[in-house]
C-alpha cells in the first residue's frame, strides 16, 4: 500500500510540473513572458529534474515589454543548467555570459572552461569559433595562432561564417600559417 501511494503521489507531482511546463509554454508563445516564468518556477518546484531550465534562462535574458531582463537569474539559471548535464548550446550561453559579464563578473578562463565544455559531445560552430578568437587574442588563454587555427578549421567545418572570416585574417597577415592571399580571399580552406 505504502509503494502505491508513493507512485501516485510522484505521478501526481510529474502531471502538476507538466501542467506548469504546458501552461507556461502557451503563456511563452502567446508572448506573456512574466506568466510563463511563474508557470516554469512553480514547475522547477514541483519537479526540479524537468528540463526546461535553458527556457527559463532565455526568458531571463530576452527584452520584452513586461518583464526587466534578469541576467543574475538567468547566469544563475544556465550556470544550474550547465553543470546539471551535456547541454551544448546552455554551456555555450553561459560561456558569453561569462566573456560580456551578464549576470557575473567577467571571467575569461571560466569563459574558456565553459566553450570547452560545449563541444565535449557536439561540435558547435559558434563555440569552436570563440575558441579561435581566444586563442587569437590571448582571452584566458595564451596567444596561440596554431591553436586559434585549428579550432578556426573545426568552425568552418560547422559553415561558421565568422570562422571563415577569421582563416582569411590568419592567412592574409601570416599569423600562424604561411601567407597565402588566394586562401586569404576565399577565407576556406
Amino acid at each position: 500500500m505504502k509503494k502505491l501511494t508513493i507512485l501516485l503521489f510522484s505521478i501526481l507531482i510529474s502531471i502538476n510540473s507538466f501542467a506548469g511546463y504546458k501552461e507556461g509554454m502557451d503563456a511563452f508563445r502567446e508572448g506573456d513572458h512574466k506568466t510563463a516564468i511563474f508557470h516554469f518556477e512553480k514547475a522547477l518546484e514541483e519537479d526540479p529534474e524537468l528540463d526546461i531550465l535553458d527556457t527559463l534562462g532565455l526568458l531571463y535574458m530576452i527584452s520584452a515589454e513586461d518583464i526587466d531582463n534578469d541576467y543574475q537569474k538567468a547566469f544563475q539559471t544556465y550556470l544550474k543548467a550547465a553543470t546539471g548535464g551535456p547541454d551544448t548550446h546552455t554551456r555555450y550561453i553561459l560561456a558569453v555570459l561569462y566573456l560580456a559579464g551578464k549576470g557575473t563578473e567577467i571571467d575569461l578562463e571560466k569563459a574558456h572552461h565553459w566553450l570547452l565544455k560545449s563541444i565535449e559531445h557536439v561540435e558547435n560552430g559558434h563555440s569552436l569559433w570563440l575558441l579561435g578568437k581566444n586563442y587569437l587574442h590571448g582571452l584566458g588563454v595564451d596567444k596561440d595562432y596554431k591553436k586559434a587555427l585549428e579550432y578556426f578549421v573545426r568552425a568552418d567545418k560547422q559553415d561558421n561564417a565568422n570562422a571563415q572570416f577569421e582563416l582569411g585574417h590568419l592567412y592574409e597577415y601570416g599569423k600562424g600559417v604561411e601567407k597565402n592571399i588566394p586562401k586569404a580571399q576565399t577565407g576556406r580552406l
